[in-house]
């Protein structure tokens, strides 16, 4: 998911999805890892959770 803030790009995320847990990692415009990579678990309320922040932090 391409993060955008007005015309300004924020970074790109990304989700290594597995069976029971998946990783969230963020990059910057420069393509550097924007912090640390983040586990939740494979449920309906965790991935609702994490796509809610995706689209917050976007906005």
């Amino acid at each position: 998911m391409m993060a955008k803030r007005g015309h300004q790009l924020l970074g790109v995320g990304g989700i290594d999805a597995a069976k029971d847990e998946h990783y969230v990692q963020w990059l910057d415009t420069n393509e550097r890892p924007a912090g640390k990579p983040f586990q939740f678990a494979n449920t309906r309320a965790e991935c609702k959770a994490v796509r809610i922040g995706m689209v917050s932090a976007a906005t």
